[in-house]
C-alpha cells in the first residue's frame, strides 16, 4: 500500500485549476489561502480541506476508499448574493463529480467517485465583508496499480 494523498491532491488541482468567475481565474490552495490572497486580491477561492482515507484492500488488490472536503469561499463588501458560490460550486461538481480523475502517472486508478454532502453556509459579517461559504465533499474509490 501507498500514500494516495499527494496523488489525490494533485489530481483535484489539476482538475480545479481552470474553473473561472466572471473571467477571473478561480484560485486553488491546500489546507488554506497564503495571507497575500485573502481579503486582498481575490474576492473567491477554493481550498482542498479534510482528505481522509481509509485501506479496504483485499487478497487480489490495494484499493483505498478517500473523502476530499472542498471549500468555496467567496467575499464582498456590504452585501454577498452568493451567486459567485454557487457558480463556482457548479463548476467544481462538473470538474469532479461526472469523471474519474487522471491518477495514472501515480499508477493509481479512481475507480467511482460520489458526492457525499454539499452545503452552503448562511453569509457571516467580518467589518464590511459578508462571506458565503460551500462545502462539498467527495469520496473516492481508488485502486492502486502497482505496489
Amino acid at each position: 500500500m501507498r500514500d494516495i494523498n499527494l496523488p489525490l491532491r494533485k489530481a483535484y488541482v489539476k482538475a480545479l485549476n481552470n474553473i473561472f468567475y466572471k473571467n477571473k481565474k478561480v484560485g486553488v490552495y491546500y489546507l488554506n489561502a497564503p495571507d497575500d490572497i485573502t481579503g486582498k486580491t481575490e474576492f473567491f477561492y477554493i481550498i482542498l480541506r479534510g482528505l481522509n482515507n481509509n485501506e479496504s484492500s483485499t487478497k487480489n488488490s490495494t484499493d483505498n476508499n478517500a473523502r476530499i472536503s472542498i471549500e468555496i469561499t467567496t467575499w464582498s463588501d456590504k452585501y454577498n448574493d452568493g451567486n459567485a458560490c454557487d457558480v463556482i460550486g457548479n463548476e467544481v461538481l462538473i470538474a469532479i463529480a461526472d469523471k474519474s480523475l487522471p491518477m495514472g502517472d501515480d499508477d493509481m486508478q479512481m475507480v467511482s467517485n460520489r458526492v457525499t454532502n454539499d452545503s452552503t453556509t448562511d453569509y457571516t459579517v467580518r467589518g464590511q465583508r459578508v462571506y458565503v461559504d460551500r462545502t462539498i465533499i467527495f469520496e473516492h474509490f481508488i485502486y492502486q496499480i502497482k505496489n
